[in-house]
C-alpha cells in the first residue's frame, strides 16, 4: 500500500524503514511527510503489473517482479469492483506466515536472534513443541483439505 522505499542496514538482511532518511546517503526523498506517504494507487499497481507482464525478458520480467512486489497483471484486476492495492490492504502471506509465525516459532523454541531467553513465559519445552507438532500432523486425518495442505 505505501511506496516508501526500506533501506538496508549494512550488517543485517534486515530493512527499516525510516521517515527521516537524513542519515543514509542513497535515501531519496531524505524526509517523508507522515500526513502525506506515497501511497500505491491502483493505476500505478496495474501500470507497475503490466510493465512486467510486457518486459522484453525473463529476466527483465524477473527483475520488475522483484522491484515490484508484482508477478503481473492479476485475473481479478478485470473486475470494475475491485481495486489494486486497497481490495487487498495486506500481504498477509509474507507478513504472517513468511515473517511473523517463523519468528514466533524461533522465540519459543528460544532461538530468536541472541537474546537472553532464560525465566521468559514464552518458552516452550522441547516436549512440548514435539507435542504440538505430532497434534498438527495428526490433524490432517481428520480435516478436509479444503482448509490447508
Amino acid at each position: 500500500m505505501c511506496e516508501i522505499k526500506g533501506i538496508q542496514n549494512d550488517t543485517s538482511k534486515t530493512h527499516y524503514v525510516p521517515l527521516n532518511q537524513d542519515n543514509f546517503s542513497s535515501a531519496s526523498p531524505r524526509q517523508y511527510d507522515l500526513s502525506v506517504l506515497p501511497l500505491c494507487t491502483h493505476k500505478r499497481f496495474i501500470q507497475q503489473a503490466e510493465e512486467v507482464q510486457n518486459a522484453v525478458t525473463a529476466a527483465a520480467s524477473d527483475w520488475l517482479a522483484t522491484m515490484y512486489g508484482v508477478k503481473g497483471i492479476p485475473l481479478l484486476s478485470s473486475l470494475a469492483s475491485l481495486s489494486f492495492p486497497a481490495s487487498f490492504p495486506y500481504n498477509f502471506m509474507h507478513f504472517i506466515w513468511a515473517n511473523l509465525i517463523p519468528n514466533l516459532i524461533l522465540m519459543w523454541t528460544e532461538n530468536f536472534k541472541d537474546l537472553n531467553h532464560q525465566d521468559e513465559g514464552y518458552l516452550l519445552l522441547k516436549s512440548a513443541w514435539e507435542a504440538i507438532g505430532a497434534a498438527t500432523a495428526a490433524v490432517g486425518d481428520t480435516i478436509s483439505a479444503a482448509f490447508g495442505a
